[in-house]
């Protein structure tokens, strides 16, 4: 049985956007709702200067040295050998508290999903535009199950950064992927291979191939 909804074709890509956009939207709502809470203020004790999120970051204090925070929230100048947990009832308002640290790699992982959805959903229509081939009418579900893929791959490319299966300073460091969301440049360049990751189709299947082969070579 074949659905036929909303179709996308050469003259009609108006709805295909729109059906994209809001799928992009949905699997960025964690990243959405992150960002809101972000932007309002809150509190942490756990920023250490030195580390490599900071370095990355441009701050370059002095090892060792924390922000820290006295038990009403304030920040306190004062320095102390190891963190010192705060005692918040509202965890939107305590960057440290579980649910906020969970939120965050939610937000990470939201973020992945939906660039590599909204590179797949760019592809699919440049390719819908350009390819004289390409002569099929393409239904909703259609739309939405090709995005998905370029989410998947973009996940895939997210963990192969996790594991460090591929590194350099093109690539966002594993060290700090965590607290990736913290590092604008770091961050940029994930967002960036994710988008890569769903708007080529080949990419991805021919990185796990090199990795396959790889991983062969050094086991013989």
């Amino acid at each position: 049985m074949k659905f036929n909804l909303i179709k996308l074709n050469k003259a009609n890509t108006a709805p295909f956007l729109m059906v994209g956009l809001i799928y992009v939207v949905l699997l960025g709502t964690p990243f959405i709702y992150f960002s809101i809470l972000k932007g309002n203020a809150h509190t942490s004790v756990s920023a250490k200067i030195g580390d490599p999120a900071a370095i990355e970051a441009g701050n370059t204090g002095e090892e060792g040295s924390f922000v820290t925070t006295d038990e009403n929230g304030r920040v306190s100048d004062e320095g102390f050998s190891a963190q010192t947990p705060i005692n918040i009832s509202n965890w939107k308002t305590n960057a440290d508290s579980r649910g906020f640290i969970m939120l965050t790699r939610a937000a990470i992982f939201s973020s992945i999903l939906a660039m590599g959805a909204l590179g797949a959903a760019i592809s699919l229509i440049t390719r819908t535009k350009n390819n004289s081939m390409f002569t099929k009418d393409i239904t909703i579900f259609e739309i939405l199950s090709i995005q998905t893929v370029g989410a998947i791959f973009a996940l895939i490319l997210g963990f192969t950064f996790m594991g460090n299966l591929i590194s350099g300073t093109l690539f966002p460091n594993p060290i700090i992927f965590y607290r990736i969301i913290y590092v604008p440049p770091a961050f940029a360049k994930l967002l960036v291979w994710s988008f890569i990751a769903g708007f080529s189709e080949r990419f991805v299947p021919q990185l796990l191939n090199n990795l396959a082969n790889k991983t062969k070579n050094e086991s013989v």
